[in-house]
């Protein structure tokens, strides 16, 4: 049968259904945009007022009205405002608005979970699409309108104090607008899926909890088994971003724009774009094919409990298990079984209103018994030699390490000479002479043959510790293969002898003279580029001594040395206290000269700020500790 109903009709039918919904909300807009003022701009502006008072109470007279006062008053409002936003956003704006969404869902949908209300609705002269839609976007405009209301207020107390560019990124006013305007799109049409999909209100909510709970926690889960499982594997190497464990989560990813070290890139405007509009032609699709009288029904489409209640079971199961880990491989084997089923019967018990329906749940309580199996054998085989995989050689351009499998600190950066804030190259160690690079293969295979059991499956460590291997291989053609070790074990236990030989793999890597070479600021820097140095006492005390141009030329060649025989930054069996104890201070603004560090730099050729250099010293017989005995420096 072929419909007569006209685009126009469909648009008169939308334009009347979103004016009449928000006529019925117009006092929840109201409400929120009086919410939204209260809790942005009054507060900001408050706290910059206070700001500007205790910063005028505290200033010296003679100081008052000059210039620098205005630039340093300027730059306190800045801090100010910046910490507020910090705080307001994740912690006040964004769950005021995802609870908004929900609450709108409920008034502008909840018809769909009554009987009487649905057939009254579904008997108006309206289209179902025309109708989904009209009030979805009457949600959008009673959610937006008091946002804009808000940080259009919020953008004028800024520009009032005189903020220059009122925030920085996420915390402006513009683009913290902006990604709440998608974080909240994205949630209120997930909670309208989801509204369409259940049959009575208390499953529609529920439904939004399991999901946006589930999913992070079961990908969580299921990452940290692999990491105690599969050797090689750690949660960096994986989609461990915020991003991907948010992925199908819209109310945790609308904090992530705002959290510290929270990543928002085009991916994730474009993801969040493209998913919150197929959510939106499901709920379409779907409505269309929903049928009245799913109305105070449990689900009216079974496919998203069945999603829920695996994402739950399968959570609840890994997250026990993990638990009961540290007893041992049974121990977790009976956590996982018992946490599983204990989620299980508890989202049927609540989904089901009691035990009924129990008896016909279990089957997909089978299903995932199956699927842990297969995925915990997949994982105790070595994933399809995963665990065994070591590129050759001779295809290997150059291999990244750590340096925190030694005695020598983390990794350091070198950042731009002018702001100090953009890092140019990392002070990691990096191989890349043939031999080297053989060598490092050859320990990489006797740390793999540590792992490897006799004929057993891989079992989960019982704790994650001891010192950290990574192996960062570049490939001859693009590729890279990384790897991460943190060997377990227990005293007194058989893996004692096994743990002793992967220390001593560790330090075999921290002894090349190239890992050393590529890691320290002394062989980036010249003599010449020394600021100072500042000798620390054990006692706490501290000097600083600006050496002179021949002085500083024998400090780093004897410090070089003694970094190549193991005689800085290196305590052996039976030391108990430091000789000396050093820190290098480097110009703030260093012309690249050494070759080394043009090599590091690439195609960067500008002014580099150098990190500082620190060196403790046990051998009173180093070259170092002779050369400051000589010249007296410590004294």
């Amino acid at each position: 049968m072929t419909s007569t109903t006209s685009f126009p009709e469909r648009l008169r039918e939308f334009r009347a259904t979103c004016l009449q919904a928000l006529k019925g909300n117009a006092g929840v807009a109201a409400l929120y945009a009086l919410l939204q003022i209260l809790l942005l701009p009054v507060i900001v502006l408050i706290n910059l007022q206070n700001a500007v008072s205790n910063y005028n109470a505290g200033l010296p007279a003679a100081a008052a009205g000059t210039a620098k006062q205005a630039e340093s008053l300027a730059s306190t409002l800045a801090r100010s405002y910046n910490s507020l936003l910090q705080v307001l956003l994740p912690g006040a704006a964004v769950p005021m608005a995802l609870l908004l969404a929900v609450v709108l869902c409920v008034r502008l949908f909840g018809y769909m979970q009554n009987r009487r209300s649905v057939d009254l609705y579904h008997a108006l002269p309206v289209g179902r699409v025309p109708m989904l839609l009209g009030r979805w976007c009457a949600g959008l405009a009673v959610l937006f309108v008091p946002q804009a209301i808000g940080f259009g207020a919020l953008a004028l107390v800024a520009r009032a104090f005189g903020i220059p560019g009122t925030g920085s990124g996420a915390f402006s006013a513009g683009f913290g607008l902006l990604w709440l305007f998608l974080g909240t799109a994205a949630a209120f049409t997930f909670a309208v899926f989801m509204a369409v999909c259940s049959g009575n209100t208390m499953d529609a909510v529920l439904s939004i909890l399991g999901v946006n709970a589930g999913y992070p926690a079961l990908l969580f889960c299921a990452q940290y088994l692999t990491m105690l499982t599969l050797p090689g594997y750690a949660i960096s190497d994986g989609p461990s971003s915020a991003t991907v464990y948010t992925l199908f989560a819209p109310f945790a990813a609308a904090f992530l724009p705002f959290l510290p070290g929270g990543l928002a890139g085009a991916g994730f405007v474009a993801w969040w774009l493209c998913f919150t509009a197929a959510l939106l032609a499901a709920s379409c699709l779907l409505y269309l094919r929903r049928k009245s009288e799913a109305a105070e029904d449990h689900f009216a489409f079974p496919i998203p409990k069945g999603v829920i209640r695996f994402l739950v079971t399968a959570a609840g199961g890994l997250g026990f298990g993990l638990i009961l880990n540290q007893q041992g491989w049974g121990s977790f084997l009976f956590g996982a079984v018992a946490g599983s089923l204990i989620a299980h019967v508890v989202v049927e018990a609540i989904y089901s209103r009691g035990f009924r329906r129990m008896k016909r749940s279990l089957p997909w309580y089978g299903a995932f018994l199956v699927a842990f199996v297969v995925f915990y054998g997949i994982l105790a085989t070595g994933c399809f030699g995963y665990d065994t995989r070591i590129p050759n050689a001779a295809d290997v351009e150059a291999v990244a390490l750590e340096k925190t499998l030694s005695s020598y600190g983390g990794d350091k950066s070198i950042y731009d000479g002018k702001t100090h804030r953009t890092a140019i190259a990392s002070l990691k160690p990096q191989l890349t002479e043939p031999e080297n690079i053989a060598r490092i293969t050859k320990i990489h295979r006797e740390i793999v043959d540590l792992y490897r059991p006799d004929g057993r499956f891989y079992t989960p460590l019982r704790q994650y510790s001891g010192p950290r291997i990574v192996f960062d291989y570049k490939l001859k053609n693009g590729k890279h293969l990384k790897r991460t070790y943190q060997y377990s074990w227990t005293a007194g236990g058989p893996e004692s002898e096994k743990y002793e030989r992967y220390t001593g793999a560790a330090r075999q890597i921290s002894e090349i003279p190239e890992f050393i070479e590529s890691s320290d600021v002394v062989f980036f820097a010249e003599p010449e580029n020394l600021k100072n140095i500042e000798f620390l006492s054990n006692n706490g005390q501290s000097k600083v001594v600006v050496p002179e141009d021949d002085a500083r030329a024998e400090l780093f060649a004897a410090l070089r040395q003694d970094l190549l025989d193991r005689k800085a930054n290196y305590s052996a069996a039976g030391d108990k206290e430091s000789v000396l104890n050093l820190r290098l201070s480097f110009q703030a603004s260093v012309t690249p000269k050494n070759a080394a560090l043009k090599k590091k730099l690439g195609s960067y050729s500008g002014p580099v700020y150098l990190p500082d250099g620190f060196y403790t010293f046990f051998d009173e017989n180093s070259a170092t500790y002779r050369l400051v005995k000589q010249m007296n420096w410590d004294e």
